[in-house]
Parts: C-alpha cells; sequence; structure tokens
C-alpha cells in the first residue's frame, strides 16, 4: 500500500470517528436534556396540591358494656351444612350496631387465649361479634379442604349476621393468617353487608405467595405429603 494511500484511509477513519463521536454526544446531550425536561415538568399543576390531609383523630370511647356469650350458635350454609360458633352480644341502650365476624379455620375452641379476646373486647367496645369455626372444622360440619368453601361460608355468614337483631346490617371482618386469609375470599364474594375487613400479616394470593412462591415447586416434604 502506497504512503498517500495509507495517510488517506487514516484521515477517512480519523474524520469517521470524528463523525461517529460526535453523533454519540449530540444523541447524549439530547437524552440529557429530554431527561431534564421531564424532571423539570414532574408535578406541574400540583405545586398547591394538598396531598396528606390533616384530620383530627376521631375519638377513642372508653365506654364498656356488658356482654353476654352464647355457645354452639348455629349457622346453616346454603348447602345445609352446619357451622358452630361463640357469640358475644354487648348490652346497648341505644339498640344494635355494626357487628364483626372471626372467622377462625383453626376452630373456635382454640387454646390461645387471644382468640376469644379480640371478639369479646370488641363486644365489650359494642360490636357484637361471631367467633366461628369454619367448614371442617370441629364442631362445624363439613370436609375440611382449606380454602375451598371458605369465600361461599364467609358471605353467608356476613348475611346471616346482617340480619340479626344484635346487627344494625354493617358487617366488618377482622383476623390474622389463616384468619386474615378466609377474609380476603369472602371479600371476593361481594356478600351486600360487607362494609369493611382487616386482614393481618395474610396473602391475598396465596397460590403465588405462599404455596408457590415465584412459580417455585413445592420442597420434598410437601411433595412428600402426596396431592391434598
Amino acid at each position: 500500500m502506497g504512503r498517500k494511500r495509507y495517510v488517506s484511509l487514516l484521515l477517512a477513519l480519523a474524520f469517521f470517528l470524528s463523525v461517529l463521536t460526535g453523533s454519540v454526544l449530540s444523541r447524549d446531550s439530547v437524552h440529557a436534556t429530554r431527561v431534564e425536561s421531564i424532571n423539570n415538568s414532574k408535578g406541574i399543576g400540583t405545586e398547591n396540591r394538598n396531598w396528606v390531609i390533616a384530620a383530627e383523630t376521631p375519638p377513642t370511647s372508653t365506654e364498656r358494656y356488658p356482654v353476654t356469650v352464647t355457645e354452639d350458635v348455629t349457622i346453616t350454609m346454603r348447602d345445609g351444612v352446619r357451622l358452630k360458633g361463640r357469640l358475644f352480644v354487648p348490652d346497648l341502650p341505644d339498640g344494635p350496631s355494626a357487628c364483626v365476624l372471626y372467622p377462625n379455620g383453626y376452630g373456635h375452641g382454640s387454646p390461645y387465649v387471644a382468640e376469644n379476646a379480640v371478639p369479646r373486647d370488641l363486644a365489650e367496645r359494642g360490636y357484637a361479634s361471631l367467633h366461628v369455626s369454619m367448614r371442617g372444622t370441629a364442631p362445624s360440619e363439613g370436609t375440611r379442604n382449606l380454602y375451598n368453601k371458605y369465600g361461599e361460608d364467609g358471605y353467608d355468614l356476613v348475611e346471616w349476621m346482617a340480619n340479626q337483631s344484635w346487627c344494625d346490617g354493617n358487617v366488618g371482618t377482622i383476623g390474622s393468617s389463616l384468619r386474615g386469609i378466609n377474609q380476603w375470599l369472602i371479600a371476593k364474594e361481594l356478600p351486600p353487608s360487607l362494609k369493611a375487613i382487616s386482614p393481618i400479616v395474610a396473602c391475598g394470593d396465596c397460590y403465588n405467595y405462599l404455596w408457590y412462591p415465584g412459580g417455585m415447586q413445592p420442597g420434598p416434604g410437601r411433595i412428600a405429603r402426596g396431592v391434598p
């Protein structure tokens, strides 16, 4: 290759690289300008919006009411299966108020003190509360198959409670873990009288978050137990 041709190629390559570099820098500059423009435009029109509304904390009632406890209340489900529960009803001077369902898949006869302390406390504060053993959990009837009927049974329980003399037609649910999972399943059925739920440490999508996290297959222990 002649010297002149070699020099020409070097000059051409240098020119090409300079153009390419300029193009990249120009593109980066345009991108940076766009990002800056977007950042500067964020929130336009919302400068005076009150994002956090400061409200007075509602007063907490210290009033306590005497409570009547009824054991083995029986509620019949749509398929004839009968569920049992423990009912806590406050003696209210002004008539019935909203009531609360505590749907327990472990049974209302659980030895844990807190299991009955919560619905009793709510009753003492003026909310009739039903602590019920879900289907298949003694002393309730039916076959225990975890979540299969919890939603439908919860719907029937809510509407049954709403029609009782000790309830004003508004029903809420409470509970943690399995008792909270029950609430998601009940809410999915959309019972008309259900006005509030309070699920604590309870998965709303147990398939992806509890049984098969991220699509992961179960471990050897669960496989060994066979298909439920």
